[in-house]
């Protein structure tokens, strides 16, 4: 085998290899986004409202809940698409099954505290992401092995 070529057959190893690191490291810095969003919420707080280190304004619920579904949304999103842009080959599949281990992961979190709406946010944004990870993935190849299927499937 040559040089170049052990170089790629390393390279597609190495990209296999970090799907799921990929994945975790993008839910990871989406739940960094998010503590910095709940950050900079309180920090808009009235101090007259905050009581032990907790505001009391009457909006502060919602916008945290906000909070909360939006970055259950990006983090969805991100781990599908994450996972499926570093993976070498088969990225439809690599992005539904990114999506369907996250749809559990998120259903096991979301529906014991009964984060519906955040459950429907991620779920949402979960097939965006296979959307939009299609788009990026060859076209299928035809039955015969000569190239991309014509349109309509001629």
């Amino acid at each position: 085998m040559k040089p170049a070529t052990r170089l790629w057959v390393a390279i597609r190893y190495l990209r296999w290899a970090g799907v799921v690191p990929a994945a975790v490291l993008a839910w990871q810095a989406v739940f960094v986004l998010g503590l910095l969003l709940l950050s900079t919420l309180d920090s808009f707080c009235p101090p007259a409202l905050v009581v032990s280190g907790h505001c009391t304004a009457d909006w502060h619920p919602a916008a945290t809940r906000a909070v909360f579904v939006l970055c259950a949304g990006l983090a969805a999103f991100s781990v599908v698409l994450g996972a499926a842009l570093v993976a070498p080959a088969h990225r439809r599949l690599v992005a539904a099954t990114a999506f369907g281990i996250g749809l559990v992961v998120a259903a096991c979190m979301a529906v014991p505290i009964g984060a519906g709406l955040e459950l429907l946010a991620a779920t949402a944004a979960g097939w965006a992401g296979i959307y939009i990870a299609a788009g990026f993935a060859p076209p299928p190849a035809s039955a015969d092995g000569a190239g991309p299927r014509a349109p309509g499937g001629v």
